[in-house]
């Protein structure tokens, strides 16, 4: 328990507390001077009430200094050492912390936490910055960082910019304080993968080009073996990008992907401006396939210049001779003719349905013949008014409309 004595005055009258054998003084007259504080020998306290002890000061000096905590020697000891601490109790509504700069606020600490800079009470730039939770400062699911145009720490932040984790997991950006569906979000899973949401708004992702040139914005997808910071070079047939679209099914598959544009390289890889060559692979699932690999619809080759339709092989399910053969996709497939016979006709059923019959074109490669094709949605039949060449080639070209 401190308590005050006299004590010898020390340019002025002074009022001194007690701690065991230590003490120090201050001035209780407002003409004293205080010059020196005496060192205390253990831990000292006192109970203050509402009291408000101020203490002012005129400085005119260029490089003077009113009030400094310093140490004597370094402090080295295990543990956190503390110079300074301020602390408030259980339940307390008070700031542990309130700073004025030419007598506007500046820089508080919020009873729950939160770190508050107040830029300018006028300035647009940022008016409020806060770190931590609103309500529950750090160490809650929802810490944040909020900067507001606006003098409000809670509610109608209009013009309010908002940045933090939101429900424990997203990391959010938000412009109106809706962290339930905040305007972007961030996510980062266990997985060390960065994805992108926006609640209603299913515009997640921009990319702005401006400027006086005619150059477009630019999205950028990178490739190397090794690391980022130490690339080595990639091998042929590495995917650079991957453009996937995932759909929500259900809590049992979640997201499964439905469509895909796939960057990928050509087989070989040199160094040189050009040494990269680039392929392009479209595609889409069949709902109901029961796979998750999506199969190429459409492949663009930057090694051939050619745009090649992909996607499933035909069949031959009647004629054609003795041991046909069928090499190719639906859109364009190439029929051996068997032998042990006179074939003047063939069946080709598609390896996936179109959705309308398609039109088909044939040209038969052995004697000059004109051929007849008739479809449908889940066959070609190719037929003609003499045979066909025993081992001569068909080549057949089908292009849907869906």
């Amino acid at each position: 328990m401190l308590r005050t004595v006299p004590s010898v005055p020390y340019n002025g009258l002074t009022s001194s507390f007690l701690n065991g054998g230590g003490m120090f003084s201050f001035p209780v007259l407002g003409a004293a001077t205080w010059n020196a504080i005496g060192a205390a020998t253990g831990d000292a306290s006192t109970d203050n009430g509402t009291n408000q002890i101020s203490y002012r000061v005129a400085q005119t000096l260029g490089s003077g200094i009113s009030w400094r905590f310093t140490e004597s020697a370094a402090g080295v000891a295990g543990g956190l050492p503390v110079l300074l601490q301020v602390d408030t109790v259980a339940a307390s509504t008070a700031l542990p912390l309130l700073i004025k700069a030419r007598g506007n606020e500046f820089f508080r600490v919020g009873a729950d936490g939160q770190v508050i800079v107040n830029y300018s009470a006028t300035n647009d730039f940022f008016t409020w910055l806060q770190l931590g939770n609103t309500t529950t400062g750090f160490g809650g699911a929802n810490n944040r960082i909020e900067a507001y145009s606006n003098n409000s720490l809670v509610g109608g932040f209009a013009g309010s910019i908002g940045i933090g984790l939101v429900n424990g997991n997203w990391f959010g950006i938000s412009a109106s304080n809706d962290w339930a569906s905040a305007d972007a979000q961030l996510h980062r899973d266990a997985a060390d993968i960065w994805a992108i949401r926006r609640g209603a708004n299913a515009q997640a992702f921009r990319i702005y080009g401006a400027g006086a040139s005619a150059a477009a914005g630019d999205f950028v997808g990178r490739k190397s073996r090794g690391t980022a910071e130490t690339p080595t070079v990639i091998s042929g047939g590495d995917d650079l990008l991957s453009l996937t679209g995932y759909g929500y099914a259900g809590v049992t598959n979640t997201y499964i992907p439905a469509a895909q544009i796939l960057y990928d390289t050509s087989s070989t890889v040199t160094d040189s401006a050009n040494g990269i060559g680039g392929v392009i692979d479209v595609r889409a699932q069949l709902a109901g396939s029961g796979t998750s690999t999506l199969p190429t619809i459409l492949r663009i080759s930057g090694s051939t210049k050619h745009v090649t339709p992909m996607g499933t092989v035909p069949a031959i399910t009647a004629g054609g001779g003795t041991s046909p053969s069928i090499v190719g996709t639906d859109h364009s497939f190439k029929i051996t003719v068997g032998s042990g016979g006179i074939a003047q006709s063939v069946t080709a059923t598609f390896g996936r349905a179109w959705t309308n019959a398609p039109q088909c074109v044939a040209n038969h490669q052995g004697a000059i013949l004109v051929l007849r094709c008739v479809s449908t949605t889940t066959t070609v039949v190719i037929d003609a008014a003499t045979p066909f060449t025993a081992g001569g080639l068909i080549d057949v070209i089908c292009q849907g409309y869906e």
